[in-house]
């Protein structure tokens, strides 16, 4: 009535035990990590993507617990014992199939790569041997030419299988197009 701006005091104690119980966590990990690995957020791949995965859903842990809280503050000792036993239970579950779904994605980007990397080296395989045989051929026709000017049967020949070579490079260029932009879309 006097210009007042009043707030009801809530209960905090349940956030700021969340909050110290998680900072906690993350600090120990960190150290643990300068311990074990002399690196606090690098160091293996494996590890390095386990304690992101760690640090997100600690995160996500104190802000679903808290939310729950201001959702449902007549909630007892007990269950917000259990509240948290739920919670850290869901930590390790999140952290189990996240990672396993990011390795299933990264050996089946890999699988691709490999793939494309085999479809590439079996097209320069095929145009180095029809490279050898196109100087095989024009060795031979130089041969000819030399051993009896004025055939033009045989000139004739080397240009058909030129062209022939021409083509099957050009089948080699668009199968080597076709991969690339199927690497550009996934």
């Amino acid at each position: 009535p006097g210009g007042g701006f009043a707030v009801i005091a809530g209960d905090l104690v349940f956030s700021v035990i969340i909050f110290t119980g998680c900072s906690c966590a993350a600090l120990g990990v960190i150290c643990y990590r300068r311990r074990a690995f002399q690196a606090e957020l690098g160091g293996p791949k494996g590890v390095k993507m386990n304690t992101a995965i760690l640090f997100v859903m600690l995160w996500v842990f104190y802000v679903a617990l808290a939310s729950w809280k201001v959702l449902n503050p007549d909630v007892g000792t007990g269950g917000q014992i259990a509240a948290i036993g739920v919670g850290v239970m869901c930590i390790g579950i999140g952290i189990v199939v996240i990672a396993s779904l990011i390795n299933i994605y990264v050996r089946h980007l890999e699988s691709k790569r490999q793939s494309a990397k085999d479809h590439i080296t079996q097209a320069l395989d095929e145009h180095n041997k029809r490279v050898v045989r196109f100087q095989d051929i024009a060795a031979i026709v130089q041969s000819h030419a030399d051993a009896s000017p004025g055939s033009d049967d045989t000139l004739f020949l080397a240009v058909s299988d030129l062209r022939q070579h021409v083509q099957s490079l050009d089948k080699v260029c668009t199968s080597l197009e076709a991969v690339v932009q199927q690497h550009r879309g996934s």
